[in-house]
């Protein structure tokens, strides 16, 4: 009985490795209004309709 146990413990544990090698990070998936506003973002940038934060700081300091 104790060595069944220790089996499957074992086994248990394997199946935790794996499950841990091939997880899926969360924060790497964007919900559809993510994909949106990232496509806008790519479309503006394409359309030199963005800034570079070195350029909004130097206006925000008076620069």
């Amino acid at each position: 009985m104790e060595n069944e146990v220790l089996k499957e413990l074992r086994l248990i544990r394997q199946d935790l490795k794996y499950i841990r090698a091939h997880m899926v990070d969360q924060d790497m998936i964007l919900s559809s209004e993510e994909k949106t506003l990232l496509e806008k973002s790519r479309q503006d940038l394409r359309a030199g309709k963005t800034r570079s934060l070195d350029d909004v700081m130097r206006a925000r300091n008076g620069a």
